[in-house]
């Protein structure tokens, strides 16, 4: 594991030198599978319920949903949140996924960054990437968002990817890339990183 900076504020990540390394998102934006608008959306509170969605969450999955409701928790308006909070315990309880890594931030060897939703298992032992999403849709270029994940944790061949849209009523809708795609997946992902650089 690297040693890395990563300041909140302004999302950027700094390997052991200092030096700027670019985010998963940035990659992928900077190759033109983000429009800019998709971070801005009709809606101006969708990205402020993403990031209040991903507060709570990862406040649950460790064993700290008390903060929720917590004035910590009243500033972020979890009475918007606690549906979305719901249909990912439910989504976990129904699968069997278990968190082992929360927001996991890094920097990898290959020369970008990122931030993991979730790492862990199911009941049949097999690994996970998890990235949650609150939007109307899951956007294609997930599968490359996951698939520049997976070698924190493992071969790339190896980890299943699952996007998990929660949603305000129902249950999640669940996208699981298949694994015969993931060594496709990584080498375009590979191939806009290099043309990041």
């Amino acid at each position: 594991m690297s040693t890395f900076t990563f300041e909140h504020e302004t999302h950027t990540f700094r390997n052991s030198k200092g030096q700027v390394v670019p985010s998963v998102t940035q990659v992928l934006k900077r190759a033109g599978l983000i429009a800019e608008q998709f971070y801005e959306r009709a809606d101006p509170n969708a990205k402020t319920l993403g990031e209040n969605v991903h507060w709570a969450t990862s406040l649950v999955d460790k064993g700290r949903a008390g903060l929720v409701m917590s004035k910590a928790g009243r500033n972020r308006n979890t009475h918007s949140i606690k549906p979305y909070v719901r249909c990912w315990t439910e989504w976990k309880q129904r699968t069997g996924f278990t968190p082992v890594y929360v927001e996991h931030e890094f920097v990898s060897r290959y020369g970008y960054a990122g931030i993991v939703d979730r790492f862990g298992f199911f009941p049949d032992k097999s690994f996970a990437v998890v990235d949650l999403k609150t939007g109307h849709t899951i956007p294609p270029w997930v599968r490359y968002q996951l698939v520049g994940y997976v070698p924190e944790f493992g071969g790339v061949l190896a980890i299943r990817r699952f996007a998990v849209r929660l949603r305000s009523t129902g249950p999640a809708v669940t996208k699981e890339y298949e694994p015969d795609t993931a060594a496709t997946d990584w080498a375009q992902f590979m191939k806009y990183v290099k043309e990041y650089r």
